[in-house]
């Protein structure tokens, strides 16, 4: 590099040689490659916080009371994605019933960012399995 003397080591600057971009666009490559079949777990989460929004807005304008399911008109695609029962919250998380009998109930719990309550087994009668990010798979007992 001009001005510095050829016993004074220069910087330590990264120069993009062809060795250099090879390797970014393998890594970038890499990153992209890393996907799931499973819907995108922040997607659920923010859908699933949109419901609740839209149906909690709905109740304090007059429509049903919060007893229950939230109704499927309030669903949006990607819940509907997961062939949903029925829906309902539990500690402002929302519960997506995909099986049911009369003794159990199985599903995913997605996470709410705005929940204090992390998904603990043996709570309200849930057993939680497979966890990806903010959603679990749920089995439930119902008493």
């Amino acid at each position: 590099m001009a001005g510095y003397r050829d016993d004074v080591p220069a910087p330590l600057v990264m120069k993009m040689n062809e060795n250099n971009i090879v390797i970014l666009i393998l890594a970038i490559a890499l990153l992209a490659s890393c996907t799931t079949s499973q819907p995108n777990v922040n997607a659920l989460q923010n859908v699933a916080t949109r419901t609740s929004h839209e149906f909690n807005a709905a109740v304090r304008n007059g429509g049903k009371s919060r007893s229950g399911s939230i109704p499927e008109k309030y669903w949006l695609p990607l819940l509907n994605s997961l062939k949903p029962l029925r829906i309902y919250t539990h500690r402002v998380n929302m519960v997506v019933v995909q099986e049911e009998s009369e003794e159990i109930e199985k599903g995913k719990y997605i996470y709410s960012t705005i929940s204090s309550y992390l998904p603990t087994t043996g709570d309200d009668g849930f057993t939680f399995t497979t966890r990806n990010d903010g959603t679990w798979d749920y089995e439930r007992r119902k008493d």
